[in-house]
């Protein structure tokens, strides 16, 4: 029932970060948390055993060779879009969302997909299993 738009339509409603994960189950909360600060991270966050440390655009290759001269290796580093406004979807309107991101993320055309969407865990574990 919605409409596609074209190549950065909706950016404007998203800010471009820095972010990198590090693996929780190796490193005290307290060090990755002051090592990436101190490094000028904007923030970090412990999310399923990772730890994800959010920075500038510019601030995302110094951050991490600081977190690597502190003895932390992140597992992955990315330019990510962050939406913000989140918007709550739920009940079939989820489920149809999910349906809707996983067929766009698997079409070989698509190199990424972003989403403001807010949905809950609990629907989002049901739907991937």
């Amino acid at each position: 029932g919605g409409n596609l738009g074209t190549v950065g339509s909706v950016a404007w409603q998203f800010n471009r970060k820095g972010q990198l994960y590090v693996d929780a189950g190796q490193h005290d909360d307290e060090a990755v948390l002051e090592a990436a600060l101190e490094a000028g991270a904007e923030d970090v966050v412990l999310l399923d055993n990772e730890f994800i440390v959010t920075t500038d655009v510019a601030s995302l290759d110094n951050v991490q060779k600081e977190l690597k001269r502190a003895g932390m290796t992140a597992s992955q580093a990315e330019l990510a879009m962050i939406p913000q406004n989140p918007v709550a979807v739920l009940g079939r309107d989820a489920e149809r969302l999910i349906k809707l991101l996983e067929a766009l993320d698997e079409n070989d055309d698509v190199q990424r997909v972003s989403s403001n969407a807010d949905i809950d865990e609990a629907l989002l574990a049901q739907t991937m299993s």
